[in-house]
């Protein structure tokens, strides 16, 4: 099996915090998620501490709702989304203490036809706070990233892959498009429905390692952060209802 796994580095926030590339499945349509919610356990007993967020898709597949909460399980954010042909839109709204809004920021996504997110662009009270536009190498991962503030100012980076003779995924390097230093490495492992991306600082050592474990329908059932002395320092737990 070809592994073409997509990852979004520090975009993954923009693709709903969580929606990582799948490697080891090659149909996505053999369980049809409801609902999906993560929660926080304690690294040592593995037991649940608290609910981070719970995801609700329709039949489609397509993510309806994302509700966010506190330690406390009161919550604290939600989105909402809207999709139209190769466009979403997300409504985010924070709340306070007392369940009063705080803030209200759209997040709109344009797409190619082959689902792939091109540009973002984020507004807050009505006004374009920062536009992002994405390019893609013929693989299907990014190729390149740039943030244009409100202020004007343009973040770029480029990301370059390594894949093996099978076309497997290993090695990732993120560079800064001024300076064309590489300022992160990631190097990716698979392991019997497990995946390890070992992260490097600038001087080539390892600052963490991000660990995904799967089910046998390709489901992140398990994620950890572990740090470079090979502690876990955090873990979390998927849990799932379906159609």
């Amino acid at each position: 099996m070809r592994f073409n796994l997509i990852i979004l580095f520090s975009l993954m926030l923009l693709v709903s915090c969580g929606e990582y590339g799948n490697p080891f499945v090659d149909d996505f349509n053999e369980v049809k998620i409801k609902s999906q919610t993560k929660y926080s356990a304690n690294p040592e007993t593995s037991s649940l501490e608290y609910k981070i967020y719970e995801k609700y898709f329709n039949e489609s597949g397509e993510l309806g709702s994302v509700l966010y909460f506190d330690k406390n399980s009161n919550k604290v954010a939600e989105s909402q989304f809207e999709y139209s042909y190769n466009t979403k839109n997300e409504l985010y709204i924070k709340y306070d203490g007392s369940g009063d809004t705080l803030s209200i920021t759209n997040k709109n996504f344009k797409l190619n036809d082959q689902g792939q997110v091109l540009s973002i662009e984020v507004y807050s009270n009505g006004e374009l706070k920062e536009r992002s536009d994405l390019e893609y190498n013929n693989n299907g991962n990014i190729s390149a990233e740039k943030v244009i503030g409100n202020d004007g100012l343009i973040h770029e980076k480029k990301y370059e892959y390594n894949y093996n003779h099978k076309g497997d995924l290993e090695l990732i390097f993120t560079r800064d498009e001024k300076s064309g230093e590489i300022i992160q490495k990631d190097s990716l492992v698979y392991s019997s429905n497990k995946l390890e991306m070992i992260s490097y600082n600038r001087e080539g050592k390892i600052s963490h390692i991000h660990q995904l474990n799967y089910d046998e329908n390709g489901l992140i059932i398990k994620e950890q952060l572990i740090n470079a002395n090979e502690k876990v320092i955090e873990l979390y737990i998927y849990q799932y209802t379906f159609y």
